[in-house]
C-alpha cells in the first residue's frame, strides 16, 4: 500500500450575519422569532442509518440529530460526556461502566436506556451489516468474532445493560480512552421498536426518533432537509430553532452565499483557500486525516505481486498533491509524528525504471489481458489526486487507468463490495 498522509484543512465559510453557534454549554438568549441556519448540503442524504450505510456526507445531519455516550464540544473539539453522566474504568482499563443521564430522552419523550446502545451495537456488528465502520467495535470482547460468525450468541458479547441506565463494556485488551470511540455515529443508540415498526423507513423525516438537539422535520428529495429543535434535548441549549440544509454544487453555493442565502458553507474546494484568506467570514480548522491508496490484492491484476510493485514504484507521492491543496503533505508511515515509529518509512521509493522492469516481469498487459480501475470519491481532494495518479501511471508505465468517481452512495457501495 502506498501511504499518502495529508493534513487537511476543513474549509468553513461563515456569514457575519448568521447565527454562528449551533450548541452552547450556556443557555442562549431566548428569541421571539424563529431563528434559522442555512447550510450547504454537498450530496443528497441517501441513508441516515448510522449503524449501517451512512457516510461522511450524511454526518452534518446525523451529528445534529443524535448523540453518543461521549461527544466533542466545539470550538476546540474537547471530548466530553454526551448521553453519559459518568464513567468508571477498571484499574486494568479493560472494563468501562457508563451511567446514562437521567434526563437523556428521545424526541418522543421516552428515556434513553442502556439497551438502546446494546441494540445499536449488535446491528453494527451483525454479519449482515452494511456499515464500513464495524471495526470500531472490535476492541470489545468477542465483537470481531461475532461479526465473523465465529461467535453467534449475543450474550457472549462484551457489553451488557446492568440496569436501564447502566452500561458495562468489557474490552479484550487494555485501552486508556476507549470512550472516545462512542462519539462516532456507528456507536450511537437506536430505537429498536421504531425499526421493527417502520422497517427500512425508520430514519426518514417525520418518522425518525432522535436523541440529539434536533429532529428530522422534513425532506424534499434531492433539494432540502429541515431539522427543527428537539424539545426534549436538555444538555445543550441551541440558539437556532431550525437548520435548513440545501443541496448546491460549489459554484451555486458560493453565489448563494454571496447573495445572503447561505449562512454556512462546508466542503468547499481547496481552490477557494487563497480567495478567502484574510476574509473575516473565513475560518479554517486543521485536522489530521490520512488519505490512502489501497490495492485490491484479491483481484487480478493486483493479485500479481510484481504488478503491484510496478504500480507503487511508478508513483511519485510528492507529485500527487494538487497545487491548490497547500495544507497537504506526504507521509511515509501510517504512524503520525511525533509518535514512536513515525520516522520509519515504509515507502518503496519512486523509481520509474524499476517500475517498468516489474511490469515486464509480471507479464500483465493492461488493455489486452487486464484492466485497471481506480475508485475515488467524487469529493475533493480525492478526485484531483486520482487524476494525478492516473496521469503518472500513463506516463511511467504507458497504460491507461479507468477512473471511476461516482456519487457518494454508489462509491460506498462499490467500496463495500471490494470490487
Amino acid at each position: 500500500m502506498r501511504i499518502i498522509r495529508f493534513l487537511v484543512p476543513s474549509i468553513l465559510i461563515l456569514s457575519l450575519n448568521s447565527t454562528r453557534l449551533l450548541h452552547s454549554a450556556e443557555a442562549a438568549t431566548p428569541v421571539s422569532a424563529q431563528r434559522s441556519l442555512a447550510v450547504r448540503l454537498i450530496d443528497p442524504p441517501v441513508n441516515l442509518d448510522w449503524n449501517g450505510l451512512a457516510t461522511i456526507l450524511e454526518a452534518p445531519l446525523i451529528i445534529n440529530l443524535c448523540e453518543g455516550l461521549y461527544t466533542h464540544q466545539y470550538p476546540g473539539g474537547k471530548l466530553v460526556p454526551g448521553l453519559a453522566s459518568s464513567l468508571q474504568k477498571s484499574k486494568d482499563l479493560t472494563e468501562y461502566t457508563f451511567k446514562i443521564r437521567d434526563d437523556a430522552k428521545w424526541s418522543d419523550g421516552r428515556s434513553v436506556y442502556a439497551q438502546d446502545f446494546i441494540d445499536a451495537w449488535v446491528r453494527t456488528l451483525s454479519p449482515q451489516s452494511t456499515s464500513i465502520y464495524t471495526y470500531y467495535l472490535f476492541d470489545i470482547l468477542n465483537a470481531q468474532e461475532y461479526n465473523q460468525k465465529k461467535v453467534t450468541e449475543i450474550a457472549s458479547l462484551g457489553f451488557k445493560a446492568i440496569d436501564d441506565h447502566t452500561l458495562r463494556v468489557k474490552l479484550k485488551h487494555p485501552m486508556r480512552e476507549w470512550e472516545a470511540y462512542t462519539a462516532f455515529w456507528p456507536m450511537f443508540p437506536v430505537r429498536q421498536d421504531q425499526i421493527e415498526k417502520y422497517g427500512s423507513n425508520w430514519w426518514h423525516a417525520g418518522v425518525l426518533v432522535s436523541s440529539g438537539p434536533f429532529v428530522f422535520d422534513s425532506y424534499e428529495a434531492g433539494k432540502q432537509a429541515v431539522l427543527k429543535r428537539n424539545p426534549y434535548y436538555k444538555r445543550f441549549h441551541s440558539n437556532v430553532d431550525q437548520i435548513v440544509f440545501t443541496l448546491a454544487d460549489q459554484e451555486t453555493a458560493l453565489k448563494k452565499y454571496q447573495d445572503g442565502f447561505f449562512d454556512f458553507l462546508w466542503g468547499m474546494p481547496f481552490s477557494l483557500t487563497q480567495k478567502f484568506k484574510g476574509n473575516s467570514d473565513y475560518q479554517k480548522i486543521t485536522i489530521l486525516r490520512g488519505h490512502l491508496l489501497g490495492l485490491n490484492t484479491e483481484k487480478y491484476p493486483m493479485s500479481n505481486k510484481e504488478f503491484r510493485l510496478a504500480i507503487l514504484s511508478a508513483l511519485d507521492p510528492k507529485k500527487l498533491i494538487p497545487e491548490s491543496a497547500d495544507q497537504l503533505y506526504v507521509g511515509e508511515t501510517l504512524i503520525p509524528p511525533p509518535l514512536p515509529g513515525s520516522k520509519k518509512s515504509i515507502l518503496l521509493g519512486y523509481d520509474p525504471k524499476a517500475a517498468r522492469a516489474h511490469l515486464e516481469k509480471s507479464g500483465v498487459m493492461v488493455g489486452k489481458t487486464a484492466q485497471v480501475r481506480l475508485l475515488s470519491s467524487i469529493t475533493e481532494p480525492f478526485q484531483s489526486i486520482s487524476k494525478l495518479i492516473q496521469a503518472q501511471l500513463n506516463q511511467n508505465l504507458g497504460f491507461n487507468v479507468d477512473l471511476a468517481a461516482p456519487q457518494n452512495q454508489e462509491y460506498t457501495t462499490y467500496l463495500n463490495l471490494g470490487d
